[in-house]
């Protein structure tokens, strides 16, 4: 079986989010030729952007989703989340992983997402995100080397401008 598989926001490249347009487009090209969308969320994921998962913002679901980093709030663990279409792919036993399935990183893992849910922290990321954002503009506006400010939610970088 075929797949397309990108980071919804690119992290270690330079923080360069995927347009919603674009994300759209290709979880249709995989739906006409049968191919599944994976999307790496293991940067972006977990309500950096102010939604649980990125790709939210544009509306659409991956078929698998990698976790790993906000998961656990600092306790190593990883995860893989399967669609009905991917979901047969991995049998017991066939798939294993260094951070997964000990009982801490199990209770870390659901102890983040219950703070996250009841302390509305989707929400704040989402505003001071957007604070933050608007502050780093007005800052930086006309600042030699800083082209401009991008990302989503909290998971923001400040671009360089490219110099001949």
């Amino acid at each position: 079986m075929a797949a397309v598989f990108f980071e919804t926001i690119q992290g270690e490249g330079g923080v360069n989010p995927a347009r919603a347009e674009y994300l759209r487009q290709v979880r249709q090209l995989c739906d006409e030729r049968g191919w599944l969308l994976m999307l790496d969320e293991v940067q972006c994921g977990m309500g950096r952007t102010g939604k649980w998962f990125a790709h939210q913002w544009a509306g659409i679901t991956p078929d698998v989703m990698p976790l790993a980093k906000g998961l656990a709030s600092g306790v190593p663990v990883g995860a893989v989340v399967a669609g009905p279409k991917a979901a047969d792919i991995f049998q017991p036993g066939n798939h294993g992983t260094t951070f997964g399935g000990n009982p801490l990183a199990m209770r870390a893992a659901l102890e983040t997402l219950r703070v996250v849910q009841e302390d509305g922290l989707l929400d704040n990321a989402a505003r001071v995100g957007d604070v933050l954002k608007h502050a780093l503009e007005k800052a930086l506006a006309g600042e030699a080397g800083v082209k401009e400010i991008r990302g989503q939610g909290l998971m923001l970088a400040a671009a360089a401008a490219h110099h001949a």
